[in-house]
């Protein structure tokens, strides 16, 4: 709606252009901004939507081989809103996979299709961590002995087990264990070690943080 200048003259000096906040006949919930010389552009006011029980919260996850997600909790979300989610890793990156060990930023992007309504602000980030999974790889050393040979290496039968593995993920380990020393005796200190990996990616073995447990 164009507003003839002359019409409202008496309301605003010419030498200092601002908002006018009534003109008679014109319905008063309209705000009025200047547009050019000699007129007065007349928009509808918009309506701030109330975001006061939108959740959107920072969480922290443990790796479970699938995707993790955090989503808006909004109780009293308008019919008319509509919400996009995007997730970028550590550099800042755009993925579309976020399920492995790392930080990533979650953002939320508001859409409002109704024009009598606005959203402020359009958009809200939070971060999103993806803790290792512990695996554990047991190995039974009871009953576990040697003749006397000088040295402290054992010799290892039998293989650990391994729990916590998701999946058809699997690991390979080099397990070497030692007693505490050469000399011949009994309830000796055993010292387990082992070099684990894995052979199904490259980033799975990131995935796990492994606990080698030795039951004397």
């Amino acid at each position: 709606v164009s507003v003839d200048c002359d019409a409202v003259k008496a309301l605003v000096a010419d030498t200092h252009p601002q908002p006018i906040p009534y003109i008679p006949g014109v319905d008063a919930n309209y705000s009025f901004d200047y547009a050019g010389v000699g007129t007065i552009v007349v928009v509808p006011a918009r309506t701030q939507i109330d975001t006061t029980n939108l959740i959107f919260v920072s969480a922290t996850y443990t790796y479970n081989g699938e995707n993790q997600f955090i989503v808006i909790s909004w109780s009293d979300m308008p019919s008319y809103v509509s919400v996009a989610y995007s997730y970028t890793d550590a550099l800042g990156n755009a993925v579309a996979e976020h399920k492995n060990v790392g930080s990533y930023k979650v953002t939320a992007s508001f859409t409002v299709s109704n024009t009598d309504y606005y959203m402020e602000p359009e958009s809200y980030t939070v971060d999103m961590v993806i803790g290792a999974k512990d695996v554990t790889v047991t190995f039974d050393s009871t009953g576990l002995s040697k003749i006397y040979d000088g040295n402290t290496n054992i010799t290892l039968d039998s293989q650990p087990t391994v729990a916590g593995l998701l999946g058809e993920d699997s690991i390979t380990y080099d397990l070497t264990a030692k007693f505490e020393d050469a000399n011949v005796g009994v309830g000796k200190k055993i010292t387990l070690n082992s070099t684990v990996a894995t052979p199904v990616g490259a980033t799975d073995l990131n995935n796990y943080n492994i606990i080698l447990v030795g039951a004397d």
